[in-house]
This record gives structure tokens, C-alpha cells and sequence, in this order.
């Protein structure tokens, strides 16, 4: 849930957040 929202601000956070 909170790396959808992550992917939404930072695509590339996203992947280091999953």
C-alpha cells in the first residue's frame, strides 16, 4: 500500500520502498 503511494511521488523510490 504505502509503495503504490510511494510510486506516485518517487517511481524511483517506489522500487527501493517494495
Amino acid at each position: 500500500i504505502c509503495s503504490a503511494v510511494s510510486a506516485k511521488k518517487n517511481h524511483k523510490e517506489s522500487k527501493l520502498v517494495i
